[in-house]
């Protein structure tokens, strides 16, 4: 979980979303993605998010086990978009 109420922005002199995409440049040759979740720790401030690496042999089970506990919400309101990226 990328929270960035622990992010140095002042140190880096980065904005908020150019922090987290450095971040996600940084984690991303290790197999980790970007994932949708509503959980309510991290979709609190806009540049918090959430990353996970799923490795080759994980069991289906456990990959669709992990997606039903991104979501706990059945619908969105209004205005709030789903987003879901390709890993």
């Amino acid at each position: 979980t990328g929270l960035s109420w622990c992010w140095d922005l002042s140190g880096t002199g980065l904005r908020l979303d150019e922090y987290r995409q450095m971040l996600l440049r940084l984690i991303r040759p290790f197999g980790f993605a970007p994932y949708y979740t509503d959980d309510p720790e991290i979709v609190r401030y806009p540049g918090n998010g959430l990353v996970a690496r799923s490795g080759p042999r994980a069991p289906a089970v456990l990959r669709d086990a992990f997606a039903t506990l991104r979501v706990t919400q059945t619908h969105f309101p209004i205005g709030q978009e789903m987003v879901r990226v390709a890993n």
